[in-house]
Formats: C-alpha cells, structure tokens, sequence
C-alpha cells in the first residue's frame, strides 16, 4: 500500500475495527502497544476514538494483526451493540473472556462477509418470527410459543429433518467454528441486519448440536430486545423452547411407550426424533408423561450405564451449514472467487476460509440450497 493510501485509511478510520481485529487474533491492548512500541493508554485511546493511530502506525497494525488495512477504513455501519454481553453466551464461568471477545469478533467479520455476498446474491428472507417472552413466562406458555413457530413455518408435529438447514432457511447465518476446547458450546447475535448463530465444531454429537441450534433459535425468538450473556432465566427459557419445538408435546404424547420404561422402544423415539435419549427424558417429565422419581431414576441408571458420555443409538455427525458456501459456489460460477470476496469485505482470506469450506460477474445471483 502505498503512503498515500495509508493516509487516506488514516483519515476515516473505525477505532470499532481496531477492537475487533485484535480480539480475534486475542491480543491484547498492553501485548499490541508493545508490538507497535506505543503506550497501552495509545491503543486504548484509538480504540475509544479519541485519536487516531499515524499512517506508518496503521501500516504496522494491520501487519501485526494481520490484516489488510483497508478494513481498518470506516464504512459509516457501526455494528450494533457489539461486545460480549449482548449476545447470547451461555455460561460466563467456563470461557475465558479472551475467547468470548474471539468468537464476537468472528461474527463481526460474518456480518462484513455477509454483506459484500448479499450485494451479489440472493438471499432467504429473515423470517424468524418474534414472540417476546418476559420474566414470568412459564414452560406451558413456552412451549405455545415454539407451537406458534412451527405453525408459522408449517412444520406441523413432525420431526424436523435438519435444525440447521431451518434456520437458514428462515434468513439466519450459522457457521461451526472451533469453540469447545474455549469452553463455549454454542452462542448467537443478532447482528446489524440478519441474526448469526455460531455452533461449534469439535463435538461429532448431531443430537447435541441439533438442540443448541434450536436453543438460539428460542434466544432469536423470544430475547431480541433483551440479549444478555449468561443470564439464567433467558438460558432456561431457550433451553424449554428447544425442547417444546425439537418434541412436540402432542405427538410425543402420543408415541411414548406406555408402562415401565422400554428404553428399545425410547431408542426408537431417539432415531426418529434425532435427539438424545437424556432430551427426551428431561421433555417426557416437563410434560409430565413421567414423573419426577421416574426421571431421576432413569439418569441414574444412563450414568451407571455410562451414556451420559456416549449414549447408545449414534445419529451420524452433525449437521452442516450450507447456505453461505453454496451461495460462494454460485458467486464463482459467476466469476466471483473466495479470494475477491476477501478483497471486498477486506478481511483476511484464511478467514473467509475458514467459514466457507468449499470456494465459492458483479451480476446479481439467486441461491438455491
């Protein structure tokens, strides 16, 4: 980049962008003043915008975090509400803050990626419907909300073939990206124009992952005006949501195997539901087809069985995202690559990469998945 180029960067530059590119590369502000041999209070002051950083400073910033410098340019969108507490983590006890900043940092380059594709091509229609739930809401009214969800997309009370490909379906972004080793199982934002739900990838548990889907699914629907990370009362509500909207209440009714428990016939209920043998317990007592003692008796016996670390009955791995790399696909059968992709939303490549497994005319496409 040439000097000129650099000032011009300088001029507009985003202090948001500095912040979000040096918690993805988890650095932090006293670590990145040493790099560049500047004071903490120097990064912190940029990163407030109380000054801005010289062209040959921000030349070594954007070789230090590796990125190109460009992206350090305002685009007059600020992101909304972007920091860890409004967003939906689920625990704040097992992940380190670092790693938090990291995957939020992750979902703003999404958002940037998303945009530069959704100027070129075509998109589903964010149709994520919106039923507020406040405080008290209680598991019956819960479990009406997510009927309404299923009424509204007609999904009627049948098992749902793939929770992942739903939601994108209905206009959310979901990426796996590697997070349990940070001690982060899943967690979603709703972003400046479409919600982004991230998944982890290192699990190979579809059951889990279908109910973490359907869990900031329940986030999406029911917190929009009141995102906030870790808050047990949202996570308990979200955890009832995917239950209620994974099982429906009357057709499980329906096919639970009278009598004592039969766990042959609950592996059965298992593979035709595509969710844990412990998920179908825990909804089996939400909706009282057994008791609380039946319950705790048959995680018990699933503990002494050992299938509270791998239960019988594998389901195959979880399922994938596919809306954003076949949407690449079809962007490059227009002569649009990864790499140009990259240039445009100026983010580094091997991070595009890394959200879009398979690479992807300025022309307008439509997408078809």
């Amino acid at each position: 980049m040439s000097p000129s180029d650099a000032r011009s960067v300088a001029s507009i530059f985003d202090p948001q962008r500095l912040r979000i590119a040096r918690q993805l590369r988890k650095i932090t502000r006293t670590r990145l003043a040493q790099e560049l041999d500047v004071s903490a209070a120097a990064v912190g002051q940029w990163e407030a915008g109380a000054t801005r950083p010289k062209p040959q400073t921000l030349v070594q910033i954007a070789r230090t975090l590796r990125f190109p410098i460009e992206y350090f340019a305002a685009s007059g969108r600020p992101l909304p509400d972007f920091d860890t507490e409004s967003s939906f983590f689920r625990s704040l006890r097992k992940s380190s803050q670092i790693d938090r900043e990291a995957a939020m940092a992750h979902a703003a380059l999404l958002a940037d990626l998303t945009e530069v594709i959704e100027q070129r091509a075509r998109l589903p229609v964010l149709d994520i419907p919106e039923h507020l739930a406040d405080e008290s809401c209680s598991g019956p009214q819960i479990d009406e909300i997510a009927r309404r969800v299923r009424a509204s997309w007609d999904l009627k009370d049948e098992p749902i073939g793939d929770m992942v490909r739903l939601l994108e379906v209905h206009g959310a972004i979901v990426v796996r990206l590697e997070l349990a080793d940070q001690g982060i199982d899943a967690f979603s934002w709703l972003g400046p124009d479409r919600p982004f739900v991230i998944l982890d990838t290192g699990k190979g548990n579809r059951a889990r992952s279908r109910f973490d889907a359907a869990h900031e699914l329940g986030h999406l629907v029911m917190h929009r005006e009141r995102a906030r990370a870790a808050d047990r009362d949202l996570e308990k509500q979200a955890h009832r949501f995917a239950s209620a909207f994974l099982l429906p209440a009357r057709q499980l009714e329906a096919e639970w195997p009278t009598g004592r428990l039969n766990w042959r016939e609950l592996l059965k209920l298992k593979q035709r539901w595509q969710v844990s043998l412990a998920a179908l317990l825990y909804r089996a007592r939400d909706i009282e087809l057994i008791s609380p003692a039946t319950y705790e008796s048959a995680v018990k016996y699933m503990s002494r069985a050992g299938w509270r670390k791998l239960e019988p009955g594998d389901l195959g791995p979880p399922e994938r995202p596919r809306l954003l790399r076949r949407a690449v696909q079809a962007l490059e059968a227009n002569d649009i690559s990864m790499d140009s992709l990259a240039d445009l939303a100026h983010i580094p490549v091997q991070e595009v990469r890394t959200y879009l497994t398979v690479p992807g005319s300025s022309a307008r496409v439509s997408v078809e998945f």
